[in-house]
């Protein structure tokens, strides 16, 4: 039987979207080398400086684009101005699911 502070848990996570043991978005965002190619400022999430790539900062996402929409992005099924992404997302549904989920949240820089 389920406890009270259980049940609790797994009501904040689902109304969260998120559920115990799903893949962290942000955390892939840093582990899966977005970071190469992208800054996010409102999370506080910057490129290497040594980096010679141009940066593009994701702030404010949210405002511009729906998670089902970033995700078929990042399998290179949509295109932005023409443009397919660069690199096909590498990591598994799951994966792309949790980072998807999580670009579509991100705020302005304040």
């Amino acid at each position: 039987m389920m406890t009270l502070t259980a049940m609790s848990l797994s009501l904040s996570l689902s109304l969260l979207g998120a559920s115990p043991g799903a893949p962290d978005g942000k955390a892939l965002f840093t582990s899966k080398r977005c970071t190469m190619c992208h800054s996010v400022v409102s999370e506080d999430i910057k490129a290497p400086a040594d980096t010679k790539m141009t940066i593009v900062d994701l702030s404010g996402l949210s405002a511009k684009r729906k998670a089902d929409w970033l995700k078929a992005y990042l399998e290179k099924k949509e295109k932005l101005d023409g443009k397919a992404h660069p690199a096909r997302f590498k990591g598994d549904a799951a994966e792309l699911e949790a980072l998807s989920n999580w670009m579509a949240t991100i705020k302005p820089a304040p």
